[in-house]
């Protein structure tokens, strides 16, 4: 089961990011982490901006909603999505 904590107009989720990957994908899910490879590497916020869209993109949200709140620096992150739990499960049991 994902780690997902509620949050005021959507939910919190939490993201190990592999940079430098072939491509850009859902890996897997341990421990409650969503597991997403990105082609780009971690240099200059690249890898996070790759994510960013990566999600936008699978949920169908702009990705100016989307908000990292922690792990800038790090492969492990939490990031705010305006949608519901319900929906989030639903496109990342998917891939």
């Amino acid at each position: 089961m994902l780690k997902i904590e509620d949050a005021k107009e959507g939910i919190f989720v939490f993201i190990k990011v592999i940079a430098g990957a072939s491509e850009t994908k859902v890996r897997d899910i341990k421990d409650g982490i969503l597991k997403i490879a990105v082609q780009e590497r971690p240099e200059k916020n690249k890898a996070n901006d790759a994510l960013l869209l990566f999600l936008s993109k699978q949920l169908k949200v702009p990705c100016s909603s989307l908000r990292l709140i922690s792990g800038r620096t790090s492969s492990l992150k939490k990031i705010f999505c305006p949608v519901s739990r319900e929906k989030f499960i639903s496109v990342f049991k998917k891939n």
